[in-house]
């Protein structure tokens, strides 16, 4: 195995340097900054055994000093102002939840948003309420160019004191603004530890989510800038419990079973390796015993139809639910199991919060550092956690209130908001070093084999291994690799 992960990363690598060649022959700016953007999709969607890249992030910075052009400085006295920038805004993704949990616990500020990417998402309404809520404005980068886009973020962001950035792992627009330097403050929150990430040299801080994240990026990306800031999370914990009777609507049918939930998009229950959900769900579901509830995974899915026949009546898939649907869903479970072979942070510390038992497997990522009393490093060990707090509900309860108690203090307003303001005050007093918690050749060996399967070998081999015969066929390409990724990633067989 360890073999045929050094020689798909070592052809990653030289694909990379054939596109490094590229970048330099090129004299045309934008299609020098589409090359780069193309080669950024490209490291984030394939393991190479680093998360940065110091030559693309060298060029970005040459290329914005060149390209933008200074702006007065428009800050405005009468309320301090932060601006979020996002890639694209989707109802469900983990940036527009975040930066909505922020604006909502935040009356300090006034609230803005800018969106790079808006003809490819639609921002949810709840989100344009909650911004316009706390006086702020929801922008469009409209521009038709990476240049005009960067240009146009660059103009926008100098009327704020603090700028926050929640970017798609290969998105240069930000970083092409803000490597030429003006009077606001800029913060990258990185909520991809796992993956490589182009345009964190721009920021003057970055935000890690735990000690473990915050470790990996002074080590392997950029030292002397993380500071550990932990996701915020916004719920009521005044929530009344649902009656299985109520519940019959998601054709749930009361027994005496105990309910595992489980929370998450359905890439994340991807088989990597020998780590496979779909086995050992099937084998913890065979006592009848248990009804687990998947909520995300499509059920009209092959897939998905398959594993709930194999589970004889005890697999419930919902698909997607809204919040209100989910909040239901959470007051009904007796055990919450986090995603794998990639977790679901977010989900499960909304399981925790509400004082649910939660069972998480060990892996070689940067956790939430309230989840580690969770996490088992063996799927015989999550099975025998899950066992016990069947048998054991009291004690299962009382760890489970200690958590929360933790999670109130790291995760929730008044507490996290009060750790937002001092840090905004003094950054520089809040450098973390972060604290080491696995063998970085783990960690990659991990990642590769979550990337080695056919929606990677289709991308490399179609599209850039033929475009590198030909640069001009990389920007004609530039959409359908995304496309061939996304599309591959259902197609992805197993090592």
């Amino acid at each position: 195995m360890k073999r045929k992960i050094e020689k798909y990363i070592n052809k990653n690598k030289k694909y990379l340097s054939k596109l490094y060649k590229y970048i330099e022959q090129e004299k045309e700016v934008e299609k020098k900054l589409e090359l780069i953007e193309f080669s950024a999709r490209f490291c984030s969607n394939n393991c190479l055994g680093m998360l940065f890249d110091q030559f693309l992030e060298n060029n970005l910075k040459l290329l914005s000093k060149k390209c933008i052009r200074k702006v007065a400085d428009e800050t405005k006295n009468e309320k301090k102002q932060i601006l979020h920038v996002v890639t694209m805004s989707y109802e469900t993704g983990g940036h527009t939840r975040l930066i909505n949990n922020i604006v909502r616990f935040d009356k300090q500020y006034r609230h803005s948003l800018i969106v790079n990417y808006p003809s490819l998402c639609k921002v949810p309404e709840w989100l344009e309420k909650t911004i316009k809520e706390s006086g702020g404005t929801v922008f469009y980068n409209t521009a038709f160019n990476l240049i005009e886009k960067a240009q146009y973020l660059y103009e926008i962001s100098s009327e704020f004191e603090f700028t926050f950035c929640y970017l798609h792992t290969w998105e240069v627009v930000t970083p092409l603004a803000f490597y030429s330097k003006h009077k606001t403050k800029v913060f990258f929150y990185n909520q991809a530890d796992h993956l490589f990430n182009i345009g964190m040299g721009c920021a003057e801080y970055i935000f890690d989510m735990s000690k473990a994240g915050c470790y990996i990026t002074n080590t392997f990306r950029i030292p002397n800038k993380s500071i550990i800031l932990p996701i915020p999370i916004n719920v009521s914990l005044e929530e009344k419990r649902v009656n299985k009777k109520q519940l019959a609507g998601y054709g749930i049918i009361p027994d005496t079973r105990k309910i595992i939930l489980s929370i998450a998009s359905e890439e994340k229950y991807n088989k990597n390796g020998a780590l496979s959900f779909d086995k050992f769900i099937i084998d913890l579901l065979r006592t009848g015993k248990y009804l687990c509830i998947l909520v995300g995974p499509n059920p009209k899915k092959q897939r998905w139809k398959k594993l709930q026949k194999k589970c004889n009546g005890n697999l419930l898939l919902t698909g997607r639910l809204n919040k209100k649907e989910c909040e239901e869903i959470y007051s009904l479970a007796d055990i919450y199991l986090d995603s794998f072979p990639m977790d679901s942070a977010t989900c499960t510390l909304d399981a925790a919060i509400r004082e649910i038992p939660c069972v998480s497997l060990k892996l070689p990522e940067a956790y939430v550092d309230a989840l580690m009393p969770i996490k088992y490093d063996s799927l015989n060990k999550v099975k025998s956690r899950i066992e016990e707090i069947e048998k054991n509900k009291t004690t299962a309860i009382k760890n489970a209130i200690m958590i929360k108690k933790q999670i109130m203090i790291t995760h929730c307003c008044p507490f996290w908001l009060q750790n937002l303001h001092k840090i905004l005050n003094n950054p520089q007093k809040y450098i973390s070093n972060g604290e080491k918690a696995f063998e970085i050749e783990d960690y990659y060996e991990y990642i590769a084999k979550e990337y080695l399967g056919t929606h990677l070998t289709i991308k490399r081999a179609d599209v850039t291994g033929l475009c590198l015969k030909n640069k001009t066929r990389i920007l004609k390409v530039f959409k359908l690799s995304l496309l061939i990724s996304l599309a591959g990633r259902a197609l992805k067989q197993s090592i």
